[in-house]
């Protein structure tokens, strides 16, 4: 089977709606040993819709990341929820050993995209610059919208593509 067709179940959440009572499941499926090209092509399916801004900030960083850590050695997440029109992906960051100032241009084009104020920017960044880049994650939201999350700081290392091979 090619890498880009093996998928694993990482994680199943049930999400309720306590106010409307509805609910989603959400199947965090892992796809392991993907090239840079196969995960970039993933991520133009996820936002096939969405701004090209949030496409080409994820592409760059798995750039940055790649030309520090095979790909293959990266772990790429995608989320399904069959009963909404969520598309999202996580990409775990940690082996490529990035720290969030060496994405810092790219965090500028994010702040802009979504209109955080440059002092309150500058304020979070200051304190985070020296930190691990852990995970990206974003898509489209189930109602419809645009996201994009940028995680850090933590310095635990899972090493799920070891355990496959």
């Amino acid at each position: 089977m090619p890498s880009s067709e093996l998928r694993l179940l990482l994680h199943l959440a049930f999400k309720w709606d306590l106010v409307t009572g509805g609910g989603v499941t959400s199947r965090y499926l892992w796809h392991p040993f993907l090239s840079a090209a196969e995960i970039g092509q993933r991520l133009d399916r996820i936002y096939r819709d969405g701004p090209a801004a949030s496409v080409a900030v994820a592409r760059a960083v798995l750039q940055a990341a790649a030309e520090r850590a095979p790909a293959e050695k990266l772990q790429y997440l995608e989320v399904e929820e069959p009963q909404t029109s969520r598309r999202s992906f996580d990409l775990n960051l940690y082996n490529a050993k990035l720290h969030v100032r060496d994405i810092q241009s790219l965090l500028l084009r994010l702040r802009e995209q979504y209109s955080v104020r440059p002092g309150q920017f500058q304020a979070l960044y200051d304190q985070i610059k020296g930190m691990l880049l852990g995970h990206l994650a974003g898509g489209v939201h189930r109602d419809g919208r645009d996201f994009f999350n940028v995680y850090y700081g933590a310095t635990g290392l899972p090493r799920f593509n070891e355990r496959l091979q």
